[in-house]
């Protein structure tokens, strides 16, 4: 993959150059792009030591992709306990910080985790969530997890019917972003 090689590129210039801040975004890229190839060893690799670097750095922005991506990787392995506690961290530092295309990522993460776990109607209200925030605000999903998404909606359609589908995508949309947020937290376990 010529992303890959590219960020490995970079992150080689980036060490050599002490750039902590960079070094710590190829190896989240790296490690989004492990967790697609299905290398999650790997993945969690990469982003297990993005992270203190994020924190070093104090960038709030790279930090809140690697606890996301780490998180969504986790949960890929069946470590559902960390993966909560990544994805919530996660998703509370976008919220507080106000980084709304992490915060639609992170409410499609979640969802999936949902429909993956036998949540089906939590997980397709919060893909209505989620789909309505990135069109109030013109965002959209990254591309690279589209395949993702539309394995979810296919599944989700199956399983509830399209009627159903439909009315708890409708009212995830009604949710404010704050509601949202809670909704997932309280889905994963990491809020009330």
């Amino acid at each position: 993959m010529a992303a890959v090689a590219l960020h490995m590129e970079a992150l080689a210039r980036w060490r050599q150059v002490g750039d902590v801040e960079r070094v710590a975004d190829a190896l989240t890229s790296l490690g989004i792009a492990a967790v697609l190839a299905g290398d999650l060893p790997r993945a969690i690799g990469l982003l297990e030591e993005s992270i203190p670097l994020c924190h070093a750095t104090n960038n709030r922005y790279y930090l809140t992709d690697a606890l996301l991506s780490l998180g969504f990787a986790v949960f890929l392995t069946g470590d559902l306990a960390r993966a909560r506690a990544h994805l919530s961290e996660g998703l509370t530092l976008a919220q507080t910080y106000g980084t709304l295309p992490l915060i639609g990522r992170g409410l499609d993460e979640i969802a999936f985790i949902a429909g993956m776990s036998s949540l089906p109607d939590r997980a397709a209200r919060l893909l209505g969530a989620s789909a309505a925030l990135r069109e109030r605000h013109g965002f959209l999903m990254i591309e690279a997890y589209r395949h993702l998404y539309d394995q979810l909606i296919a599944r989700l359609r199956e399983g509830l019917g399209e009627e159903t589908m439909g009315e708890l995508e409708a009212a995830g949309a009604a949710l404010s972003t704050e509601q949202a947020i809670a909704y997932a937290l309280e889905t994963i376990g990491g809020g009330t």
